[in-house]
């Protein structure tokens, strides 16, 4: 562990071979538990790559928070704090980070459409309606054509009620989709004044009965509360992890917050329909959904501010300059980008 400078209370960079105490809390892809003995993950890595860069010796202990962690590296007990660690002004206060290695917007992680869900739109009340009032205009117009020309144009309507009407009924609805098949014409006067009428008519009413049928579905999807945006959570019981940054965004934009620990038990509210979704890291929901696709989850971007991940040290530390350093040479070098890919991770 690193050690004050006497009459400085700085801690000074250990000395070759001495191990640096790290700690690391987090969830995937940046911290997954650790294999013989060693924690993976993208943070890690770039933990780790840093390490080679400056011939540093490791020692990891894992915590279970990251304001846990972060009491420990303000205290002295680590000498760096590792993980998906955001950089915030209220953190700042109590440590200090080195360089970003990563940037993170937050993202919405809420339940995927069932088959219902999609279907449903199509059988509300407006929908139905709007449905409903196309095929009685069609009907009345179809059976006004059928009327006019029954007597001298049988061929191609017949007298039959039953015959004809449908006849007439598909000749308003090619004319109204401008189709126009050609396969039903009527011959008598009276006919082509209504069916030119219609023509005039239907112009205006298939994009107004078309507009009605789009606004029936865009209302529909809002009513059945689908969460897209942090527009779309206010009222809202949204689940967020203690301390994060998306714990800020919950009452500014409405909603009603649901705090709890950890990742795993933000999914949980929301598998249980505790919350309706959660707020949290983007490429963190994004890996736990692509993950456990039993779920049905699903996660998107916000248009929150990216945030940034850094290494934490304590205040005064002299790690932070070779550490700031060596991340910034890293990224010169495209390495992080490299550690990024291969845990197919995107800021």
């Amino acid at each position: 562990m690193l050690q004050p400078n006497p009459g400085t209370g700085e801690r000074s960079f250990p000395r070759s071979g001495q191990p640096l105490v790290v700690g690391y809390t987090g969830s995937a892809p940046f911290v997954l538990p650790p294999v013989d003995g060693v924690p993976t993950g993208l943070s890690i890595a770039v933990w780790e790559a840093l390490a080679v860069e400056l011939e540093l010796a490791t020692h990891f202990v894992e915590f279970g928070t990251v304001t846990g962690l972060l009491d420990a590296v303000a205290a002295g007990e680590v000498d760096v704090g590792i993980g998906p660690i955001s950089v915030t002004a209220s953190r700042a206060d109590r440590v200090e980070f080195t360089q970003p290695y990563f940037s993170a917007r937050v993202g919405i992680l809420s339940p995927s459409a069932s088959g219902w869900e999609r279907l449903r739109p199509f059988f509300n009340r407006a929908f139905l309606v709007g449905v409903a009032t196309l095929l009685t205009v069609l009907l009345c117009v179809g059976t006004l054509v059928w009327l006019l020309e029954r007597r001298r144009n049988p061929e191609q309507f017949p007298a039959p009620p039953g015959r004809g009407i449908p006849e007439g009924m598909w000749f308003a609805l090619v004319t109204m989709t401008t189709v126009g098949y050609g396969d039903r014409t009527p011959v008598t006067g009276p006919g082509r004044l209504v069916a030119g009428m219609w023509m005039l008519f239907a112009m205006v009413a298939a994009s107004s009965i078309t507009a009605g049928i789009a606004t029936a579905l865009t209302l529909s999807q809002i009513e059945r509360g689908g969460i897209t945006s942090l527009e779309d959570i206010a009222r809202r019981r949204v689940a967020v992890v203690r301390g994060t940054p998306a714990q800020g965004l919950v009452v500014p934009h409405g909603a009603r917050p649901l705090v709890v620990a950890t990742l795993e038990e933000g999914v949980d509210a929301v598998m249980r329909g505790w919350a309706e979704a959660m707020l949290y890291d983007l490429p963190v929901l994004d890996y736990h959904a692509q993950m456990h696709p039993a779920q049905d989850l699903w996660a998107q971007a916000t248009s929150q501010r990216a945030d940034d991940y850094a290494f934490a040290v304590a205040v005064g530390s002299s790690m932070r300059g070779p550490l700031s350093r060596a991340v910034v040479a890293l990224r010169e070098r495209g390495q992080i980008a490299t550690i990024a890919e291969e845990w197919s991770v995107q800021p």
